[in-house]
This record gives C-alpha cells, sequence and structure tokens, in this order.
C-alpha cells in the first residue's frame, strides 16, 4: 500500500502494531510532519513550523520535532501539545513513546550545555536522567527500548572513549553502565526489549572491529560474534549484522538468514521471529520455517525496509523516492 498526501520525498520514522506511521513529507528546504493511517490515508501534524514526526505509540499519540530555524530553536510536541523545559536535539530526540504517553528523548533539558536523556509524562515535567554527566563535555542518548519503565542509555564523551559507555537507566535504581569486555575501547547499545535485555556492539581497537552484544541483569554480557547486534525481540532473538547476516537465541546459538554467496542485512525482528533486511538491491522477509522470501508490493518494489511491527506490516522506501507499507505471508 503507497503512502501518500503531498508532494515530495516521504520520510518513514515510526511505524506502531496499528498500522498507522508518522514522518515527514519532505521538499527541497521543507519538511510536513504527517500521521498516516492504513483506513484514513495521511493527516498534517499542526506544528508552528516545518518539523517531523518522530515517534508513535499504539493509541495514536504522536510526538514531533520542529526543525531548527535559527535563531528560533527546535520544539517537541507530544500529541499536539508543546514539551516545555526541554529543547530537543533532533527525530531521536523523542525517540521511545510508550503506550500510556510517557516520552524518552533526549534534549538540553532546563538549560543544559549539553544534550542529556530526559523523560516526560504529559501533566508532568522534564526530568534528566543523567544529571551528573560533565556538563560540556558528556552527552546522552536513549535508544529503542520496549521495556515498560526502564530505558537504554549511550553516553558520549569529548576526547574519551572511542564508544563512550553505554547503561540502563530505571526509576528506583537510576543508571547502572554496562562494563566493557578485556579489550574492548567503546560501546554501542541499540535496543532493549520488553524484558530488559540490551543488545549493541563492542569495538576493539585491534583489530579494529565491532563484536555484537547480549546482556542481561541476570546473565551479565555475552560477546556474541564480529559484527553489530542490530535488533532484538521479546524472546531475546537477537539479529547481527555481519558478513553474512545471522539470528541468535540464547539456547539454540546461530542460524543463518543468509550465506556466504547471499549476503543479507537483516534490519528488524518482530515478536513472531520474522525478520526483514534486504539482500543486495533486494529487500527480503524471512522466518526459521520458510526461509527467505523477496518482498514487493502492487507491483512496487520496496527498497529498503525501515520499520516492522508485530502485525508483519512492513514500512521503509523505495527507489523512486515513494515509500510502501504492507504486509507479507
Amino acid at each position: 500500500m503507497e503512502i501518500t498526501g503531498q508532494a515530495g520525498n516521504v520520510h518513514v520514522v515510526a511505524l506502531n502494531d496499528r498500522g498507522q506511521v508518522t514522518g515527514a513529507f519532505e521538499t527541497w528546504g521543507a519538511s510536513a510532519a504527517f500521521v498516516w493511517d492504513p483506513s484514513g490515508g495521511a493527516s498534517l501534524l499542526a506544528l508552528p513550523a516545518d518539523g517531523i514526526g518522530a515517534a508513535i505509540n499504539d493509541a495514536g499519540q504522536v510526538a514531533a520535532v520542529t526543525t531548527h530555524d535559527w535563531p528560533d530553536p527546535a520544539r517537541l510536541f507530544l500529541d499536539g501539545a508543546e514539551v516545555v523545559g526541554v529543547v530537543p536535539g533532533g527525530t531521536g530526540s523523542a525517540g521511545v513513546l510508550r503506550d500510556d504517553g510517557r516520552l524518552f528523548g533526549t534534549g538540553q533539558v532546563n538549560g543544559s550545555a549539553q544534550y542529556h536523556a530526559f523523560t516526560y509524562i504529559p501533566g508532568g515535567s522534564v526530568v534528566d536522567l543523567t544529571p551528573n554527566l560533565d556538563p560540556y563535555q558528556e552527552w546522552s542518548v536513549p535508544v529503542r527500548s520496549d521495556h515498560a519503565d526502564k530505558v537504554a542509555i549511550n553516553i558520549y564523551s569529548y576526547g574519551g572513549p572511542a564508544g563512550g559507555q553505554a547503561g540502563v537507566w530505571e526509576p528506583t535504581g537510576g543508571l547502572e553502565l554496562i562494563p566493557y569486555p578485556p579489550g574492548a575501547v567503546g560501546i554501542l547499545a541499540t535496543k532493549m526489549n520488553a524484558v530488559g535485555s540490551v543488545i549493541g556492539g563492542f569495538r576493539y581497537s585491534e583489530p579494529w572491529l565491532d563484536h555484537a552484544f547480549f546482556w542481561s541483569s541476570a546473565g551479565g554480557t555475552q560477546v556474541l560474534a564480529q559484527g553489530v547486534a542490530v535488533d532484538v525481540n521479546d524472546s531475546d532473538q537477537v539479529i547481527v549484522a555481519d558478513d553474512v547476516g545471522r539470528m541468535w537465541e540464547p539456547i539454540l546459538g546461530f542460524s543463518d538468514i543468509g550465506t556466504t554467496s547471499t549476503p543479507v542485512q537483516p534490519i528488524r525482528v518482530n515478536n513472531s521471529g520474522v525478520v526483514v533486511g534486504t539482500a543486495g538491491p533486494q529487500p527480503f522477509w524471512w522466518t526459521a520455517s520458510g526461509g527467505l522470501v523477496e518482498l514487493g508490493f502492487n507491483g512496487g518494489t520496496l527498497a529498503y525496509p525501515e520499520l516492522l511491527n508485530d502485525a508483519g506490516q512492513v514500512a521503509g522506501w523505495s527507489d523512486n523516492g515513494r515509500l510502501w507499507q504492507g504486509g507479507a505471508n
């Protein structure tokens, strides 16, 4: 199903389990934030300036960010109401929106010099999740997190380790850092699932390579293989971007998605174990029982599947600048 509604390219950012998509229609020098529904089509968000839809939850609430246009700073909106007390830092400034309306993002919180991870509950105030960072040297960013209360955070430092630090924030205990394994010089968390497991990659200086990791509060850190863990579902199935493209599970270990002759780039995995990604220029849909299936929608080709929900719907963009959304069986 093609997503249209305004002239220009379509930039998809978020997809919920109802098949609703948010993002922006983009033309040269302009960006119109939208929300798209499979039954009602696209509607532009009522923002005071150009902007982009940054997150959408299963209740249909949308977090949106306006474009920074000097001297006017960027502004953050949740379900149409401005969030005061924070100057957002781009699309990622509203990256996690819970179904109860709780928002996690990054921005200059209450006048901070650097961008800090924050949380906001409608009717409340913005809370800085990393208030003890060096105010001039360090900044923090939350990553995709499905847990009800916790969120994974990356911390970066000017002149610090190559990959900074990563940790898990929770309301009662604050931030717990994930320790480096021997030889690692950097870390990048990429996702936290609903049971609190965190994935990502460690960087090693000799050789200068990334190694995927899986972390849980009970089991600690496991270094999986060369590559980066890019997504994890609530059953702790992890997809790893390496020279083949594989899925890892705590009991079964690795399963190949691609082959050495046909390597793939896995992008997303849902809670049914469905994986989407690209094999060269061709998008694919993969299951353990059905193997690799090429994706195509209504005569068009989905060149890059960026998002996948638990209803089996895929959103992404095509080589002609259009955006497609649909399901596959």
